[in-house]
């Protein structure tokens, strides 16, 4: 009779111990879930074009359900959205690329010239697995002299 309390004990123990392992890695499981995205523009604007390029940087899973948001922000917090060229962005393969065109008229070029304005790039997707979604925001500034962008961090 002693030795089946010892079990019941024991297996007691082994439950526990899984189930503090559990809560203890849970949270970097639920990170891993995640699309992990990366924004960067390579060239300044070509043809009043912008060239925007997301990259699925997961190993194993797509990113899916993407959308993207582009506007430009001046000094005073205005906006002004840019239409994007969305075509196939549903969903993005592990480990790839793709590059979206954005149209930048010349009143836009100018808008990114003045002092304190920025491109501000938004993109959102959902892990293809688990479906956690997850929104990725890169910010830039245009120098109109080299006519390339470099990426900003703003502080809060």
């Amino acid at each position: 009779m002693i030795q089946i309390g010892n079990i019941l004990c024991l297996q007691i123990d082994y439950l526990a111990l899984f189930l503090s392992v559990l809560a203890i890695l849970l949270p970097f499981i639920l990170y891993l879930m995640k699309p992990k995205l990366m924004i960067e523009i390579e060239n300044g604007i070509e043809n009043q074009k912008i060239g925007i390029k997301v990259t699925n940087k997961r190993r194993c899973f797509d990113a899916i359900n993407l959308n993207m948001e582009v506007c430009t922000v001046n000094s005073r917090n205005q906006t002004f959205h840019l239409s994007v060229d969305k075509q196939d962005f549903i969903i993005l393969p592990s480990k790839d690329f793709r590059v979206f065109k954005v149209e930048c008229p010349q009143e836009i070029q100018e808008k990114l010239k003045e002092t304190g304005a920025i491109l501000r790039v938004r993109v959102h997707a959902a892990h293809s697995y688990s479906g956690f979604g997850k929104a990725k925001q890169q910010n830039f500034r245009y120098d109109g002299q080299d006519n390339k962008f470099t990426r900003i961090k703003l502080s809060k």
